[in-house]
């Protein structure tokens, strides 16, 4: 008698997360009609809200494409319980951007469902975030352990050699990191039992070392300042999340329509990534369409004697933190055999090496390799590379 009260209890403490994962778990077998139904409905409450005169998907497709550099720098939300976020950077136009309490929830319910698809029944999970855990009690209750993906640490990889996590799920440094960790330390055999979700960045050349060792890689799809946009399934189709936009492929682009955001709308939002769209024809029999081709940001991974710890996208992600007002784009190249980093930049305004110069001796320091700085006009040529290894 005292279960669902307890249940409802652990609900509200974790925002819902119990209540979307519910939903989640419905939807997941509606058809395709069912699905754009609902999706045009939270479209024409989200219109009414904000005035975007919106009451059919041709009304949606009719508007313009906007991206990062249309997000405001000065803005309220409409709505009093949200939360503020800043994009990830890796564009080199990270904003700021606000979402609902309930965004990050929903995002963790989208990731169970996920990980349900892939036989997930309450095994260990290792889940690896950018911060701290918001809900460390109910991580344990759920037998999931969260850790940072920014540096890999000896708990990191005792975690998985002691645990076998069903899944790793989280960045892809992070993942390919804790996997070289195991390996590294002689137990690769543990890595048979585990699965890889890959998050983040594009898994080109990861996916190749590290599919040998383990039980099964999977990819998602996904932006910070969105909820996940296609999860794997057990077939490694990646269907898109129909409950948490509108996705369109435009051009070969990836475009988003984030419909429940109801603190700043995400209205046909340029991703920057490439990547195609079909129906569903997966033997999961899920009417959700199918991402496929994607093509995102590729940072390298490199751990060999040369460098103090191993290098991947930690290596720029200060300067999205620190210096994005002074820069726009960025690229470092690896050159461990000849012991120097080069990373290039394109300002915004001023060139202004000097203010950069505590960002190069920290790369030093972290690498134990010589860094240079050089200046570019423009980032086209390699605005997918954000960290490349040259040996």
């Amino acid at each position: 008698m005292f279960v669902k009260p307890l249940w409802l209890l652990v609900d509200s403490l974790t925002l819902n997360v119990n209540k979307y994962y519910s939903f989640l778990m419905k939807s997941q077998d509606w058809s395709r009609e069912e699905l754009e139904e609902y999706q045009l409905t939270k479209l024409r409450e989200l219109s009414n809200n904000f005035g975007l005169g919106i009451d059919s998907f041709e009304d949606l497709k009719s508007r313009p494409l906007t991206s990062k550099q249309d997000i405001p720098l000065q803005y309220t939300p409409r709505i009093r319980n949200y939360i503020t976020h800043e994009t990830s950077g890796s564009t080199g136009e990270p904003r700021r951007i606000y979402v609902p309490s309930e965004h990050w929830p929903r995002k963790e319910a989208v990731f169970m469902r996920c990980w349900s698809w892939l036989g997930w029944r309450g095994q260990p999970v290792l889940r690896l975030i950018a911060g701290k855990p918001s809900w460390p009690w109910y991580d344990r209750w759920r037998n999931v352990k969260i850790l940072n993906y920014r540096e890999v640490t000896p708990e990191h990889v005792n975690y998985v050699i002691q645990k076998r996590p069903f899944l790793i799920h989280g960045r892809g440094g992070g993942v390919r990191g804790t996997c070289e960790g195991v390996i590294k330390a002689g137990r690769a055999d543990v890595l048979k039992d585990v699965g890889l979700v890959w998050l983040g960045e594009s898994s080109e050349g990861h996916r190749q070392r590290l599919e040998p060792y383990v039980r099964g890689f999977y990819e998602g799809y996904g932006l910070a300042e969105l909820a996940p946009v296609a999860s794997p399934c057990e077939y490694n189709n990646m269907h898109i999340n129909m409950e948490c936009g509108v996705i369109e492929s435009v051009d070969g682009e990836i475009v988003i329509t984030d419909i429940n955001n109801t603190a700043m709308p995400f209205i046909r939002y340029r991703t920057g990534d490439d990547g195609k769209i079909r129906d569903s024809d997966c033997p999961c029999g899920r009417q959700h369409p199918i991402l496929y081709d994607v093509r995102g940001r590729r940072t390298d991974y490199y751990d060999g004697p040369e460098v103090k710890k191993p290098i991947h996208w930690w290596l720029v992600s200060p300067i999205s933190h620190d210096y994005i007002d002074l820069v726009k784009a960025w690229r470092a190249e690896v050159f461990p055999k000849e012991g120097r980093i080069v990373i290039h930049f394109v300002f915004r305004d001023k060139e202004d090496f000097a203010r950069l110069e505590p960002y190069r001796r920290w790369v030093e320091e972290q690498t134990g390799l010589r860094c240079e700085f050089q200046k570019q006009d423009s980032a086209t040529k390699w605005k997918r590379d954000l960290v490349r290894v040259i040996t």
